[in-house]
């Protein structure tokens, strides 16, 4: 069955691979001769590198934080432009133009008119340039306010999820492989999220066929920037 159920969820994103964990059933002797009686299923534990995974999370946070900068300082680069003639340098630079053709020729309509043009023209360009960095400062409060919704939510999520796997591991034998995939979904959401820290105390499965198997326990912490928004079951 969980040979099935890995080939089965062998491209879903979250599904971490599951192991069988077994046990020997001990022997019996008959004839003054020891005979094996097979192994029983102990656990069914998942194979989970969680330093990978904290690697990939820690990615996550730093692309998705390069591709929201990248983002807004190219919005912003638009009222900016660094073309030749374009943007509110050319128009500073013709309204100071202006300025010392009407000083030189004083009397003359032409540079009264050149002057007034080049004034609308540079107010213009501040007020429409303004406009935009307004705006996109309340996209980005707006960005903030959703993000920390988001931030909450999960959290709120995580702790139900560590109250599930807490009841669901009552039983040392017990493993929630699904709750703690979900968890590591989760987890990996934030992390594109905000750059958030989880800690695990790692236990070892108690089976005498594999020691090395490893998967975070019940000493959960989830914490941004040193302030803790999970602590525990």
């Amino acid at each position: 069955a969980t040979t099935g159920n890995n080939i089965s969820n062998a491209n879903a994103t979250f599904y971490t691979r599951q192991r069988v964990v077994q046990t020997t059933n001990g022997y019996i002797t008959t004839g003054g001769v020891q005979v094996g009686t097979g192994t029983a299923v102990e656990s069914i534990v998942r194979l989970h590198d969680e330093y990978s995974y904290y690697k990939l999370k820690g990615a996550s946070t730093q692309l998705e934080y390069t591709k929201y900068m990248a983002s807004t300082l190219q919005e912003i680069a638009q009222r900016f432009p660094d073309l030749q003639n374009t943007g509110i340098l050319q128009d500073l630079e013709n309204y100071n133009k202006a300025w010392n053709d009407f000083a030189s020729n004083p009397n003359e309509n032409a540079t009264k008119i050149a002057l007034v043009k080049a004034s609308q023209t540079l107010t213009e360009s501040v007020n429409n340039t303004f406009a935009t960095l307004d705006k996109i400062q309340k996209k980005v409060n707006d960005d903030i306010k959703n993000t920390v919704d988001e931030i909450n939510r999960i959290g709120e999520e995580i702790a139900t999820i560590n109250k599930q796997i807490y009841g669901q591991e009552a039983l040392p034998t017990e493993h929630a492989n699904e709750l703690r995939d979900r968890r590591d979904e989760l987890e990996l959401t934030l992390s594109k999220l905000v750059s958030a820290v989880a800690s695990k105390n790692e236990i070892n499965q108690d089976n005498r066929l594999d020691t090395t198997i490893t998967d975070p326990g019940h000493q959960y912490n989830l914490s941004i920037e040193g302030f803790s928004i999970v602590d525990g079951i």
